[in-house]
């Protein structure tokens, strides 16, 4: 891949004051918790790039191995050879958008930024891989710190605060520091709070409605990823299994109104088309 668009020297080139930048979602997996096993051909990952690009994609988030609470570890063989097909997707050199790789692993960042990826996305902040920080530092790319705790198959074992808000601010700040003694460039760093993974929907919801508490308090820009996921079919309806994921995106959609409110900077999202036309009717208001 020719990198088309070369990597900002900061966030703030990045972003848009008021209005967050919509990440689209590409899953290259068999196993992803609303759309895996959608786009594991090479011809179905450049429809789906097409597709996010036309609807207002301005980050792809692209990830090779699932995060959802119980998901087994993909060894980086398994997940390199999932991303080959997007690698080599003639859509990819054609798009002047950012491209996100979303993984845990230090030798599949470094790939994809050697492919013309401009973002590091470590659900585990630099934590599971004890190169990634060194990785994220050398590849010179954006990153994306987003807490969790333990892994994928632990996470909901670890769901217990004593106050999720100011838990996660302390937990994140320990990320940063290590990711920024890594020689990570703090205008380099987004934060995430990690809606979903170790907390439950209840405290999910108290992140949401103190995310610009949070932004303020730690500093960094924010990426929030809230789509189709148990918190919104929790706030539709109390339950959050009632609602099934094909019908979660309205409320999601909704729901990045509400974070764009916040000061949210991104919002990592399935359908961005919805998503679009919702923020751009807040404008419009």
């Amino acid at each position: 891949m020719n990198r088309s668009r070369a990597i900002p020297d900061s966030w703030a080139e990045v972003l848009v004051d008021n209005t967050p930048l919509i990440c689209g979602i590409l899953n290259v997996t068999p196993d992803s918790f609303s759309d895996g096993d959608h786009y594991t051909s090479r011809d179905a990952c450049e429809e789906r790039i097409s597709s996010l690009v036309s609807e207002g994609s301005d980050i792809i988030d692209v990830g090779a191995e699932s995060t959802r609470p119980g998901a087994r570890e993909v060894d980086v063989e398994e997940e390199l050879s999932r991303l080959r097909q997007v690698f080599e997707a003639d859509c990819v050199e054609s798009t002047s958008i950012l491209f996100s790789i979303d993984t845990r692993h230090h030798e599949t960042a470094l790939l994809a930024i050697e492919n013309g990826f401009h973002i590091i996305n470590d659900v585990s902040a630099a934590r599971f891989d004890p190169k990634m920080a060194k990785t994220m530092a050398a590849s010179d790319a954006l990153v994306i710190l987003m807490h969790s705790r333990g892994t994928p198959e632990t996470m909901q074992s670890l769901i217990h605060y004593d106050n999720v808000v100011d838990d996660v601010c302390r937990e994140l700040d320990e990320r940063i520091a290590d990711v920024v003694s890594a020689g990570v460039d703090p205008k380099k760093i987004m934060i995430d709070p990690g809606i979903g993974f170790a907390k439950t929907p209840e405290s999910g919801y108290e992140i949401i409605r103190n995310i610009s508490v949070m932004k303020k308090r730690l500093g960094f820009p924010v990426m929030m990823g809230v789509s189709r996921k148990t918190i919104v079919s929790y706030l539709m309806t109390g339950d959050d299994k009632a609602v099934p994921f094909e019908d979660r995106d309205y409320a999601s959609a909704e729901l990045s109104r509400y974070l764009a409110d916040q000061g949210v900077d991104v919002v990592r999202v399935h359908n961005v088309g919805m998503t679009a036309n919702t923020l751009k009717d807040r404008v419009l208001k």
